[in-house]
């Protein structure tokens, strides 16, 4: 497994490459977010926090589905660049490991390709209020960016269960997409 990366990492791996620009139809994650659409149909009008929001692919479809109330941020300058660029959705550069990051108003949080990429993933699910219903993926896969990935939903319960009160993990290949709320 990889070592967390630091923020310029990821500027040099989104601005090397049209994958993180596509079209939200055209990205490999396509079925991904798709599912997360289907966990975020049980919340009307939520007011959304995506937490390592990337090039702004899925808050692209998730403004195109009609989802207005949204923030993202990534601590990738380039990233919300792009996003910036791309989609009319709010996107500004934070660090999720900073408490100020959440001193806003939310009540669901998405964190899509983003907990194995970070050491203190506990830190930052501590950072979000408790009771608010969190979307996020984990791979079942390794990468050099990971600092963790997952065989099966056993794995996931392991390790975040003590944090989070679970109502659904599905696989959508290569990725599991889990559904609860903060403890």
């Amino acid at each position: 497994m990889g070592v967390e990366k630091r923020p310029e990492y990821y500027d040099a791996v989104y601005g090397s490459t049209e994958l993180y620009r596509l079209h939200y139809t055209e990205s490999r994650c396509h079925g991904l977010w798709t599912r997360i659409l289907k966990f975020l149909s049980a919340y009307p009008s939520p007011c959304i926090l995506e937490i390592g929001s990337g090039t702004g692919q899925l808050a692209h479809l998730l403004w195109d589905e009609g989802y207005r109330d949204y923030l993202g941020f990534d601590f990738s300058p380039e990233a919300v660049r792009i996003a910036k660029d791309t989609c009319e959705q709010t996107f500004l550069v934070s660090d999720a490991r900073k408490a100020k990051t959440y001193a806003r108003d939310y009540d669901l949080v998405l964190a899509v390709d983003m907990l194995e990429h970070v050491e203190d993933d506990f830190g930052i699910i501590g950072q979000i209020k408790k009771g608010t219903p969190f979307i996020f993926t984990l791979p079942t896969f390794d990468d050099p960016a990971h600092v963790r990935w997952f065989r099966d939903p056993e794995e996931i319960y392991e390790r975040y269960g003590s944090h989070i009160g679970f109502t659904g993990v599905s696989f959508v290949n290569p990725w599991f997409v889990c559904l609860g709320a903060i403890y």
